[in-house]
């Protein structure tokens, strides 16, 4: 009993070491896959099923070029880590995306019970509970939250939204971004850094303003008036 527990623990070793040893992988595109994705695979082209991406140092870039569909458990944790992030005042590191090796791009519709928690660039329809992604490229609509670096197009979320740069339209009950060059609609909205655009919410904050604020409070680096600033 003793030598064949021996011979399992090396065989299983040597056969980790065989795998480890190969230098490069053989990429191949696929129609379907099941998720997370073989890390030998770069591409499909139709539908993923499965319970999201996930980073893995082996993994350089993968492609989506179709319809994803993911059962997320994040979803069901969803307003915790909302309530979390809302309970430290807005740090936007609660909610980004950890930095990753692996670069996923998908290009087509994104549905999800849960939403991206990987460097994903996301070009086309988003629907999830809450999202983390780096780059979203068209229409992303989160029940919860929405943390994004850069937004092309339209974030709709039911209670937040952050962003690094929207560019276009962000509606949440709260908007917070560092760049707005567009329109934040919300009962809150704040954008610390530079406003080229229109905010309109009860509350609206700014500190370079290019644009127009329009609420019962508004506030930017030149002055606080109600109703409307500029």
């Amino acid at each position: 009993m003793k030598k064949l527990f021996l011979f399992l623990v090396f065989f299983f070793n040597f056969h980790g070491f065989a795998q480890d040893s190969i230098p490069l992988l053989k990429l191949k595109s696929q129609i379907f896959s099941l998720s997370p994705i073989a890390k030998n695979v770069s591409h499909v082209n139709g539908f993923v099923l499965g319970v999201g991406l996930y980073n893995d140092r082996n993994i350089v870039k993968q492609k989506i070029n179709g319809f994803n569909l993911e059962v997320n458990p994040l979803g069901l944790v969803a307003p915790i880590i909302l309530f979390y992030a809302l309970d430290k005042n807005f740090e936007t590191t609660n909610l980004m995306a950890e930095p990753s090796t692996t670069l996923f791009v998908v290009n087509g519709i994104n549905i999800s019970s849960g939403g991206f928690t990987s460097n994903t660039q996301m070009n086309g329809l988003n629907i999830s509970a809450i999202t983390s992604i780096s780059r979203m490229n068209g229409l992303s609509i989160s029940a919860f939250a929405t943390a994004v670096h850069i937004q092309n197009g339209v974030l709709v979320s039911g209670i937040f939204n952050y962003s690094s740069q929207t560019n276009g339209l962000s509606v949440s009950l709260i908007n917070k971004s560092s760049i707005v060059n567009g329109i934040q609609v919300g009962m809150f909205n704040n954008c610390d850094n530079q406003l080229r655009g229109l905010q309109i919410g009860f509350v609206n904050i700014s500190d370079k303003t290019k644009g127009l604020q329009l609420g019962l409070l508004n506030i930017n680096k030149k002055r606080m008036m109600p109703f409307i600033n500029f």
